[in-house]
């Protein structure tokens, strides 16, 4: 036992400061261990090289054999020791305790082809990421705007009965051109029979041109950064929505942007159903028609009819859709 001891106080020489104490430990813990086997109390009798006859008969074979291991173990790890720096002696080598005196580490060129494959998957996967993300967006604000929307109005009917009855700004023309009358009616429309039952942050609107002279288009701003504005040019029945109002023009003189991509349409009618995606009809056999191939040939021919695909799809823009986000 002393012996081993002293080839622990060795190897204290040749590991990490951090380790010396580990090390002397399990030097301890292996002659406790071959000791409880061979049966005896005097480590004196413990013999390194072979069995002998302080073993009993029933524990030989087995203390035979994890000796055997032991010096595999030992031999193997030694042969390592040639590539991996300063060790203790071989005599002296346990495969229990941390023997390199240097640390290991990864390669620049390890380094650089990990950080490059990396960025290999990166470049695939993230830009895919995206798009779902974005589809993801248009889809949620789609489907609330329509049901904000449908929930106001019907809000509004209980408390201001049907929307046939309700008074709407009566544009007026001089020599042609519409006045500026009906520009302010249709704000205070607004502000009267929707905007008390929506959630908005803000209403505006912005001067623009027509045939007909300067119109302004009532502007919805909504909390979740999607923009609803009201393109008809003297009445409220056709609306564009922007699930990002970042993608609504400055200037709506400029044109409004990619219909199906930038924006979305929508009609509001004096009768049920009052709020309704573009194209949308009471008249079922069109609406057959229509969905025999999900409203793909609709939309493709005409991008206004993409809102009513979306949402006839569960409010998921389908596969075949011609746009990307």
């Amino acid at each position: 036992m002393n012996e081993k001891i002293k080839n622990a106080t060795i190897l204290e020489k040749t590991v990490r400061p951090e380790k010396a104490k580990m090390l002397k430990q399990v030097q301890h813990d292996m002659v406790r261990v071959q000791r409880d086997m061979c049966g005896v109390q005097d480590d004196s009798l413990i013999k390194n090289n072979g069995v002998g006859k302080t073993v009993r008969p029933d524990k030989a074979q087995i203390l035979k054999q994890v000796q055997d291991d032991m010096r595999r173990v030992q031999h193997d790890m030694g042969w390592f020791r040639r590539g991996f720096g300063a060790l203790a002696p071989d005599k002296n080598f346990s495969p229990f305790t941390f023997h390199f005196s240097q640390r290991c580490a990864f390669t620049l060129a390890e380094v650089l082809i990990t950080l490059g494959i990396i960025g290999v998957v990166a470049a695939v996967t993230i830009p895919s990421l995206i798009q779902i993300h974005k589809k993801n967006v248009v889809e949620t604000r789609l489907k609330k705007f329509y049901s904000v929307m449908s929930n106001a109005i019907l809000i509004s009917v209980a408390n201001n009965g049907e929307p046939s009855t309700w008074d709407y700004p009566a544009y007026k023309m001089v020599d042609g051109k519409y006045t500026t009358d009906m520009n302010v009616d249709r704000l205070k429309w607004l502000n009267k029979y929707l905007v008390p039952y929506l959630k908005i942050t803000k209403i505006d609107s912005q001067s623009v041109s027509t045939s007909n002279g300067r119109t302004n288009r009532p502007i919805l701003y909504f909390a979740d950064g999607s923009v609803a504005v009201c393109v008809h040019e003297v009445g409220l029945a056709d609306w564009n929505f922007y699930p990002e109002a970042k993608n609504m023009p400055s200037v709506l003189d400029n044109g409004m942007g990619v219909t199906g991509k930038d924006f979305f349409r929508f009609n509001f009618f004096k009768t049920n159903p009052y709020f309704i995606p573009y194209g949308g009809t009471d008249n079922r056999d069109a609406i057959d028609a229509w969905a025999k191939d999900g409203f793909k040939s609709k939309c493709l021919d005409n991008a206004s009819y993409c809102t009513f695909a979306i949402m006839y799809n569960g409010w998921k823009i389908p596969d075949w859709y011609p746009y990307k986000f």
